[in-house]
């Protein structure tokens, strides 16, 4: 990730999972607890590595995928009982209204 100048670090939720079973099930329901942790994280880790690009990056984000089981979910799907879990939504966009 700094090597290639992003702001993005993907995790595996499937390797997670191995490591800690608990904080998966915590972060898919609820990610509105354990997100800002993971960033907490993340930007901790980038500044001990290099802190000269910590300082340029304002922020850092945290991307997950792999295996979401129940909360891999449709546009059609996705209804309010997902509010603040952590979820996957999967679609095909056949319409844009808006500005590009």
């Amino acid at each position: 990730m700094v090597a290639n100048g992003e702001c993005r670090l993907n995790v595996n939720i499937n390797d997670l999972r191995k490591k800690s079973p608990q904080r998966v099930t915590g972060l898919l329901n609820a990610a509105h607890e354990e997100l800002p942790a993971f960033h907490r994280a993340l930007k901790e880790y980038v500044s001990s590595v290099d802190t000269n690009y910590a300082k340029t990056q304002e922020e850092l984000f945290v991307g997950f995928e792999g295996s979401f089981g129940s909360k891999h979910v449709s546009p059609r799907t996705l209804n309010a009982r997902h509010l603040g879990n952590l979820v996957c939504v999967e679609g095909i966009v056949t319409r844009f209204v808006g500005k590009t």
